[in-house]
């Protein structure tokens, strides 16, 4: 485990907090068509439970400035299909377009650009991006199956632990049932600091996606 650390970038006491005027450009750039035009007034709340977690979700952006000073973040927690990514999206499209600087990044993508770059002595550069960034958003950062391996423990930490000692706000999606779950697939160290002082959401509601009839 000590190898692993040894690896992982030096910190920087330059963290992306000034509002920069290209942010909502470059944050909607690096969307894919399906989550690009993702926000509240286009999310359809299933019912009850739905609307009180978009409810939460636009206090939340009311007080966002004041919220992102103080690093709070936002945990949505469910099963997959209900919408979480969607609501992360159009919180940030408001962010971004204040000028917040928003990284974005999955559990996959994570894991598997910072396993390529370690050929290359790259991973510093990749991880500095998430760990400095105003705002990062998570997407469900666990594997499909099972808990994360020792070494995918030791990135997500040491990125999680960095944003939460220096108050910068972490958005994440987790396609788990409830915290007790999180703990036991990323461990409590981790699953901790996501939580403490965020705004912790369950998304229990139905998949909305579905085959279609031929």
């Amino acid at each position: 485990m000590a190898e692993l650390f040894a690896r992982l970038p030096l910190r920087s006491p330059e963290p992306e907090r000034r509002a920069r005027p290209e942010a909502a450009r470059d944050f909607l750039d690096g969307l894919g068509p399906r989550l690009r035009d993702a926000t509240f007034e286009n999310f359809r709340p299933p019912g009850a439970e739905a609307e009180k977690v978009l409810r939460a979700l636009r206090d939340y952006a009311a007080r966002l400035d004041e919220n992102v000073a103080r690093g709070r973040g936002v945990v949505l927690f469910g099963p997959c299909g209900t919408g979480k990514d969607h609501l992360l999206i159009a919180l940030a499209r408001l962010a971004a377009a204040r000028g917040h600087s928003i990284r974005r990044t999955t559990g996959p993508e994570l894991f598997r650009v910072i396993r390529d770059a370690m050929a290359d002595g790259a991973e510093s550069r990749f991880l500095d991006r998430l760990k400095y960034a105003g705002i990062l958003i998570l997407s469900d950062p666990l594997p499909p199956l099972g808990g994360l391996t020792p070494f995918q423990a030791a990135v997500l930490y040491d990125l999680v632990n960095y944003r939460w000692e220096y108050r910068l706000p972490t958005w994440v999606t987790l396609n788990v049932a409830d915290s007790r779950e999180a703990d036991s697939r990323l461990g409590p160290a981790i699953v901790d600091r996501l939580q403490d002082g965020a705004v912790v959401l369950k998304c229990g509601w139905a998949s909305h996606r579905r085959p279609v009839s031929c």
